[in-house]
């Protein structure tokens, strides 16, 4: 098995699937890619990370790299199914796809940042009155209970000494 590293003679023939399969993503950290592209969207960015390993397991085998090492592994772990080369079922993921077709990771739609409102000061002071107000009544509550249990303890001690006197 050769490895696909960028000293290798396949690796030409593996940036230019990956360029391929990922419908033209030039950034190869992957992970960064999806965490930076798809930061508020938990789902997105899975599905990101699933479209782009599917992309390197397939390209690793089309340039003439083999296997890709824990391919099998890898896959159980993902909520997708990636290609790699099985003896028995694929189990059933999240997402699955036909092994011919490759959805482009350049399709899914980013985070938009603009629809995340920012919350002004009327929110900001409604809130801090709410929080004060509950911590005054918290407060209040542990008074309310240290009195009653000073009163209940004081006139039982005052009971036992009345009935002590009789």
């Amino acid at each position: 098995m050769a490895a696909c590293t960028q000293q290798s003679p396949e690796w030409l023939a593996y940036s230019e699937c990956l360029s391929n399969c990922t419908c033209g993503v030039t950034n190869l950290n992957y992970m960064d890619y999806c965490r930076e592209r798809f930061v508020r969207n938990v789902t997105r960015h899975d599905l990101c990370l699933c479209l782009t390993t599917r992309c390197m397991v397939r390209c690793f085998r089309e340039a003439g790299c083999g296997e890709l090492g824990g391919c099998a592994a890898l896959e159980l772990q993902m909520p997708c199914n990636l290609g790699c080369a099985r003896n028995g079922s694929e189990p059933s993921k999240r997402w699955a796809w036909p092994t011919n077709e490759w959805p482009c990771i350049s399709s899914l739609e980013t985070s938009n940042f603009d629809s995340v409102e920012k919350m002004d000061d009327v929110d900001s002071a409604l809130i801090a009155t709410i929080g004060v107000a509950c911590f005054v009544v918290i407060i209040i509550m542990f008074i309310c209970f240290c009195t009653c249990r000073y009163v209940r303890t004081g006139r039982s001690a005052m009971e036992a000494d009345m009935s002590g006197r009789a």
